[in-house]
């Protein structure tokens, strides 16, 4: 039975919607390194639903679940900031998930090429498939940080795309930061997917860990900018969590 006209959307309005989407979504995580967490734990979740309480709660200038009352000038605006960042990912993943009732559309399927295509311009790079000791070294990595959630497929970067060296002196492939185009080994942009340069050499000696860091950071909605692009969170410090992960890797001969 054909489908009422008044149900139906054209192909060219279904691109336009699509494309703005696509658009608007890329723009955010781009600009804020905010992004579209998939695979959030309940904990997570309600950690991040606590922070916009707390956000709220500067309106009334009283504590709300899961935050604080604020005083200082400076902490409120701190605070509304985070929480604009945090609406702001949540209305993303509601125009996403709209998005993805019509995956079957040609129009759809022709969007998703092209935000393929933007993303891998900004450095999602790399194919999924398996490297010797790459699931037990995820595994690994993953449980040294406590996690519980699946872990992020990682997409290995090789060959002729690893094109550039990165400030190490290593192979590494072009990736846009929220300072310009850079050369980088590793990149997150997705709390679903990282992108690892891979040229043979042990797990524990490039990347994997810290792409995992941020991945771990995106999910639990920390960092300033979420998932913490500039490397400021104790973390990535010396001894963090990327050391601990990479020694956990060692210790496996990994």
């Amino acid at each position: 039975m054909d489908t009422p006209a008044s149900f139906l959307l054209t192909k060219k309005a279904l691109t336009i919607a699509a494309v703005v989407v696509a658009v608007i979504t890329w723009i955010v995580a781009h600009a804020t390194k905010i992004v579209i967490p998939l695979g959030i734990s309940k904990e997570d979740a309600l950690a991040g639903l606590g922070s916009v309480g707390a956000g709220l709660g500067i309106l009334g200038a009283s504590p709300l679940p899961g935050g604080t009352l604020l005083k200082s000038t400076a902490a409120v605006q701190a605070q509304a900031a985070n929480t604009a960042k945090t609406l702001v990912l949540f209305l993303a993943i509601g125009m996403l998930a709209l998005a993805s009732c019509a995956t079957s559309s040609p129009a759809l399927q022709t969007v998703e090429k092209d935000a393929d295509a933007i993303l891998r311009d900004v450095g999602v790079r790399g194919t999924v498939q398996d490297a010797p000791g790459l699931s037990d070294a995820v595994a690994t990595v993953w449980k040294s940080y406590g996690r519980t959630d699946p872990p992020p497929q990682v997409a290995l970067v090789t060959g002729a795309d690893l094109s550039c060296t990165d400030p190490n002196g290593n192979p590494g492939f072009p990736v846009v930061l929220l300072s310009g185009p850079a050369c980088r080994e590793g990149y997150t942009l997705l709390p679903w997917k990282v992108s690892v340069a891979y040229r043979g050499q042990p797990w524990s000696q490039g990347p994997l860990a810290h792409e995992l860091e941020h991945v771990a950071m995106i999910r639990s909605l920390q960092g300033n900018p979420i998932g913490d692009p500039n490397h400021a969170t104790a973390g990535f410090q010396i001894g963090g969590a990327v050391d601990q992960g990479n020694a956990a890797l060692a210790a496996k001969g990994l």
